[in-house]
């Protein structure tokens, strides 16, 4: 298992490095130099597999450019620490130094897996956004973990007030631990949680322990050490377990994606990007080494050593936090989310009983093979929902295993929508006025909602409020998937009828609003309590996939309370092709009236 791999190989090279800064400072009087010259090894190894004659053709052009730069600066490195540092410093224990360094290295390749090579281009694969995505999330996690290993043993080994035997005793403690908290977080989620919630977002839960946990540790917030080394622990189990899982969503994505692709070139194309990874994050903690081998010469007051550690107690916090953060960005922009996975599942199933849906196909190649996911609405979820509290009645009610539904929502102003947006239980991508999504014309349409609401502001401020908030507003309701509604001629309603159809088609709920609201106020308001009456024309979207697919559609009625703060569902109607259109449409607009007028009457009684 890669994951397992990368937690196993770091915690070796870990201890490795320890032994080889013990012997150094023995030796040399200069407890970094051996570290350094354990990390140029690794380099030097790593480069070799990555950029042979039998691999260097099959990585990316990017990666292939980066490798002379990496080959530059090692052989600097190298040269600094075999030639320069000797001759300027001390032979003395040097070449000693060297053989223990080497069989240290020898002895590690021989437990270093090796994947067989293959004749497929990486290049070709990450091209796939979905996989691309996970790599970079995967590889900015590998650099954290990395960084954070090596730091640490620079860290407690520089720490006066232990001796090796105690020292070593915490590391393989430490390194037991992580490996048993990420295998116990790994068995929890799986069988508890991972079917629940997106897996993104439980990577992005981890990102943030681990954030706290070490900004915590530096600025000394937690009375015991265990505190933060637990919520670091259980933050790395949580990104590890939902890396091992996404990874094995990846391979079948791929599968969709290239064709019929083997277990065997997928993860040696993964583990390909690992060690390039780990090579970066050797490079920088050796960068880190090199300087202090030369200023740490005969370094033995404890209050040097003392500096040297809180130098490694700064470098553990910063780098790390800042490769999690650039994890956690690659997480928000996963596509492959918990509903396009069920989507995918579907699409599997339908074609084993051999109707292979075009239209989810196409759907899913466009979101997970050329798209990515817009972070507006996950940014948007995180901050709004502890501000608007919510609770779901009737869910259980919504029946989607025949195929996708349309939502009849109440308005309610700007609540109905950011309540639904914030809390809705199932997928849905909602109608939206065309003229909202025009930038051009969103400035006058947002004019209008901020007299109504600020109304109490000098008009100078509110007539600049849309000006500073459209582009916010914009990339907000993009990232929301919106269908425009049209709603100047035939031809333009017939435009988002049709679009709306094809939605209904990839397998996709709709949400749409269809009050019209109350013409005798100023600018026309939707009512606070129950419902006003509804444009009829929506009805039409029962047709339009009967026509497309052979199936029918189910309507299915909800209310936004606003003085409960609850979304209610209710039972639904189903569309009915062989019925007179106009007898049909006056059928589902009434029950579905009817329905929802009866959910406000109940919620004023409650």
């Amino acid at each position: 298992m890669l994951a397992i791999r990368l937690i196993l190989g770091r915690v070796l090279d870990g201890f490795n490095i320890y032994i080889a800064m013990c012997l150094s400072g023995w030796l040399m009087h200069n407890t970094v130099f051996g570290g350094a010259l354990y990390l140029v090894g690794r380099i030097w190894i790593t480069y070799a597999s990555l950029y042979g004659k039998e691999s260097y053709e099959f990585l990316p052009n990017r990666i292939q450019v980066r490798g002379k730069i990496i080959f530059v600066f090692a052989v600097l490195f190298t040269f600094a620490l075999s030639v320069i540092y000797p001759v300027t410093q001390s032979f003395r224990g040097f070449f000693l130094l060297l053989i223990f360094v080497l069989v240290q290295l020898i002895l590690r390749q021989l437990v270093e897996p090796h994947p067989p090579k293959t004749g497929d281009t990486l290049a070709n694969m990450l091209e796939v956004s979905s996989y691309r995505l996970y790599i970079r999330m995967l590889s900015n996690a590998s650099i954290a973990i990395n960084i954070v290993v090596l730091s640490y043993v620079c860290y407690i080994r520089f720490h006066p007030a232990r001796g090796l035997g105690q020292n070593i005793l915490l590391f393989l403690l430490w390194g037991i631990g992580i490996l048993v908290i990420t295998l116990l977080v790994w068995h929890i989620l799986n069988r508890k949680v991972l079917h629940k919630y997106e897996k993104p977002s439980i990577f992005i839960l981890g990102a943030v322990l681990w954030c706290i946990a070490s900004i915590g540790s530096y600025n000394h917030v937690f009375s015991s050490a265990i505190i933060p080394g637990t919520l670091w622990c259980i933050g790395l189990g949580l990104m590890v377990a939902i890396i091992i899982s996404i990874g094995q969503d990846i391979q079948t994505i791929m599968a969709f994606a290239m064709g019929d692709i083997k277990q065997l070139v997928y993860w040696r194309s993964t583990d390909i990007m690992v060690q390039w990874s780990i090579m970066v994050s050797n490079l920088v903690m050796l960068l880190m080494l090199t300087v202090l081998s030369f200023l740490a010469v005969g370094l033995t007051s404890m209050e040097a050593q003392l500096g040297i550690q809180n130098l490694f107690n700064l470098v553990m916090l910063l780098l790390p936090i800042g490769f999690v953060l650039a994890a956690l960005i690659f997480a928000l922009v996963q596509p492959l989310d918990r509903h396009y996975m069920e989507k995918f599942t579907l699409y599997q199933k339908l074609k084993a009983r051999g109707r292979e849906d075009a239209a989810i196909r196409t759907s899913l190649n466009d979101r997970l093979v050329k798209g990515t996911k817009r972070i507006g609405i996950r940014i948007l979820r995180t901050f709004l929902k502890p501000l608007f509290p919510c609770h779901i009645h009737g869910k259980q009610i919504v029946d989607t295993s025949q195929g996708a539904v349309v939502f009849v929502c109440n308005h309610l102003e700007v609540y109905g929508p950011v309540l639904t947006t914030l809390h809705m239980p199932f997928y849905f991508r909602p109608w939206v006025n065309s003229q909202v999504l025009n930038e051009a014309s969103l400035e006058l349409e947002l004019q209008a909602g901020v007299d109504r609401l600020v109304g109490f502001l000098p008009l100078w401020l509110r007539r600049r409020i849309p000006r500073w908030i459209k582009g916010l507003f914009l990339f907000v309701m993009r990232s929301v998937e919106p269908i425009p509604v049209y709603r100047n001629n035939f031809r333009e309603v017939m435009t988002t009828l049709k679009q709306t159809a094809k939605v209904l088609e990839e397998d996709d709920n709709v949400l749409i609003f269809p009050e019209n609201p109350v013409q005798g106020d100023e600018g026309g308001q939707y009512p606070e309590e129950g419902v006003a009456s509804f444009f009829t024309g929506f009805v039409h979207i029962g047709t339009e996939y009967f026509k497309n697919t052979g199936r029918v559609v189910t309507f299915y009625p909800m209310y936004v309370c606003k003085k409960k703060r609850t979304i209610t569902f209710d039972f639904g109607v189903t569309y009915n092709p062989e019925a007179p259109k106009s007898e049909e449409k006056e059928r589902i607009v009434s029950y579905l009236h009817g329905r929802m007028q009866r959910m406000a009457e109940a919620q004023e009684r409650d």
